[in-house]
């Protein structure tokens, strides 16, 4: 008798031989997450009663974070069911990290990740030559804020806003620049 053992010891298949008859291997039972590797004796010819066991494997992935300009931040090895650990990432002026555009949980294939950023949002406050609030605007780190109608003074006339309304990095108080009428 020869007893095909698989995963767990579960039996895959038991045939009788007679002593010195050829043994037919059967195909090994296929696991979900492993790859079979070998049987673990190489018997040709049956001499006594014996047990052949299936060796399996765990199956490993690769999980690629990558960072924002799409370089690898991290690669890891990780086994099948097992979850990744994701890299911290460095701070991108700017922008603040949101997410990962994927799990990476229950790792069950080869994955590439990527972070999801969002753009950081500044305060630009605009002011009357009297220092009263006209308006406020969130803008986008690095666009442009929206050009606000000037308040007219008797006597005077606008020139400009103190400050650049392109590029924006930073939240901003604008005040308004007047000159006397001649």
């Amino acid at each position: 008798e020869v007893k095909f053992v698989g995963f767990n010891n579960e039996i895959i298949e038991i045939i009788n031989v007679q002593k010195d008859e050829p043994i037919n291997y059967p195909t090994p039972i296929t696991i979900e997450g492993y790859d079979f590797i070998k049987w673990d004796k190489d018997v040709t010819n049956a001499t006594c009663n014996t047990t052949i066991t299936a060796i399996y494997k765990i199956k490993t992935f690769t999980v690629i974070f990558k960072d924002i300009n799409g370089d690898v931040a991290k690669e890891v090895i990780v086994k099948y069911n097992d979850n990744a650990i994701a890299p911290t990432l460095s701070k991108v002026e700017g922008y603040e990290f949101n997410c990962w555009d994927k799990e990476f949980n229950n790792v069950k294939s080869n994955l590439e990740v990527n972070p999801i950023y969002n753009k950081e949002k500044y305060k630009v406050s605009f002011f009357d030559y009297d220092g009263n609030l006209i308006e406020e605007q969130l803008v986008e780190y690095g666009e442009n804020a929206s050009l606000v109608d000037a308040p007219l003074k008797d006597g005077y006339k606008f020139i400009r806003w103190d400050e650049n309304l392109t590029n924006i990095k930073d939240d901003l108080n604008i005040l308004y620049n007047i000159s006397y009428r001649y």
